[in-house]
């Protein structure tokens, strides 16, 4: 039986992992148990925040979280571009790509950027607040 459900997470995870991920285009998006307007409210996912989009079912993408949250989101309140959000507590935000670079920001775990680009193992982001700076990108999920 653990075989079993340690091989069905490891296919969930591998089947995310390759799948398309949209951005939270507002200030925020109710993600949804079920796809409809009136279901009950899972997670309130703020501007940036990266979503893996595992099927579609009318105007809704059912979608999973890094943590694995599942739900369903609008597709309107969602779109293309590259996010990214913070997997660790306090994850250093660089003025450059390097840690030879000062540190200009903290963020914590669940912080969601915009990335701006990629400068090899580094994503340049910038938070809604319009602060910027380079995130190592193994500390990010949302970002290849």
């Amino acid at each position: 039986m653990r075989y079993v459900l340690v091989m069905g997470f490891l296919i969930l995870s591998t089947s995310l992992a390759s799948a398309q991920v949209v951005c939270v285009t507002g200030q925020s998006a109710a993600v949804r148990m079920s796809p409809s307007e009136g279901s009950s409210v899972v997670l309130e996912a703020p501007t940036h925040y990266p979503l893996a989009v595992a099927a579609e079912r009318d105007r809704f993408y059912e979608v999973a979280d890094y943590r694995g949250r599942r739900g369903w989101v609008r597709q309107g309140d969602v779109g293309g571009g590259r996010c990214a959000v913070v997997t660790r507590a306090g994850v250093n935000v660089r003025g450059g790509p390097g840690t030879g670079h000062e540190v200009v920001l903290r963020a914590q775990e669940g912080v969601a950027f915009q990335v701006l680009r990629s400068v090899g193992d580094w994503a340049e982001v910038r938070h809604e607040s319009g602060r910027s700076g380079f995130v190592y990108k193994a500390l990010l999920w949302g970002v290849e």
